[in-house]
């Protein structure tokens, strides 16, 4: 007669096989807790694949787009922020340049000019934003700034002031400098690219103009009605620095309008973003219904079963370490 005290090696084998059917199915069962869906899409759907395959690609172009629109708002909210700095900025220059003005003193106007350096600084400053490494303002040459610096600026319409024999000529030599083709502005200033920037788009079928560049005639009207109150010291004679004042405040008297105008489209586009993001959220919120309606497990009754299931592997490896020890010594112990 045989006698065996420890396991043969069937039982070896078949307990080696459940122990491993246990810790596939508590992997399997894991992923169910966390995610709520079951892993088995073939059972889950009683075959019906198609229909979950659809959902997950619906799924997947909601978050795409989504994404997209995400980035677009970002760089709506960057490029709004700064024509919001560069309106608020003209409107505190303006109101105390036309007082400094009036006063008419020697003093006054030397701070006027101070004060015209300091916006043109903020307003380069709000053109050199950034959303992430691109700047905002530079077309489609986004690894750089758009503009140079404002020192640069006032560098070059200085030059023209103090070789001008008059406020006349020095205006429309600067006038030349800002807005004619070829010329210092466009070939030592604006650093951007020529051609407009990309599109922002939303969708896959809705998409927003290009954020304006840093050489739109808008900013070269500031940049030139800041420079010219800026270098009005620099003419010939008090006359003549009054009349480059006062032109570089008429300049910038009209383009306040043109800023708020800027702002309101770029205010409309933020506008218009959000009901598509809403609408977006929505379509994503009814998918995600209809794939937990067809794939969901409830993550409870997944939670249960992950306990049970350790409990049996708990057990199993229990049950064959201790069968795994017996001996004849042991026995007889």
């Amino acid at each position: 007669m045989r006698f065996a005290l420890t396991p043969d090696s069937l039982f070896t084998v078949r307990q080696s096989r459940q122990n491993a059917e246990l810790r596939a199915r508590l992997e399997t069962v894991s992923q169910e807790v966390i995610t709520g869906r079951r892993a088995d899409t073939l059972e889950a759907t009683n075959g019906r694949l198609g229909d979950a395959f659809l959902l997950d690609k619906a799924s997947a172009d909601i978050t795409r787009q989504r994404s997209m629109a995400d980035l677009a708002g970002a760089r709506l909210n960057g490029a709004a922020g700064s024509v919001s700095v560069i309106r608020e900025t003209l409107l505190g220059f303006n109101g105390t340049a036309r007082n400094s003005l009036a006063q008419g003193h020697e003093n006054d106007l030397d701070l006027l000019t101070l004060n015209a350096s300091d916006a043109l600084a903020q307003i380069t400053g709000a053109l050199s934003r950034r959303q992430g490494t691109r700047h905002l303002f530079s077309g489609t040459q986004s690894v750089g700034v758009p503009l140079s610096s404002p020192a640069d600026i006032e560098a070059g319409v200085n030059a023209i002031i103090s070789g001008s024999a008059d406020a006349a000529t020095a205006s429309a030599d600067i006038e030349a400098y800002f807005n004619a083709p070829g010329g210092g502005f466009e070939t030592d200033i604006y650093q951007g690219s020529a051609e407009d920037g990309p599109r922002l788009h939303i969708t896959d079928t809705k998409s927003f103009d290009p954020l304006p560049k840093g050489d739109d005639p808008l900013f070269r009207d500031i940049l030139r009605g800041l420079s010219l109150v800026a270098g009005s010291g620099n003419a010939t004679t008090r006359d003549d620095q009054i009349a480059m004042i006062e032109e570089g405040l008429a300049l910038l008297d009209t383009a306040v309008e043109g800023v708020l105008a800027m702002e309101s489209r770029l205010g409309s586009a933020q506008q218009s973003l959000e009901r598509t993001d809403s609408v977006l959220q929505t379509e994503a919120s009814l998918i995600a219904a209809a794939q937990d309606k067809l794939l969901g497990r409830d993550v409870f009754d997944a939670a249960a079963e992950l306990q049970s299931l350790e409990g049996q592997l708990e057990a199993s490896y229990t049950v064959t370490g201790r069968l795994g020890s017996l001996s004849l010594a042991n026995f007889l112990r």
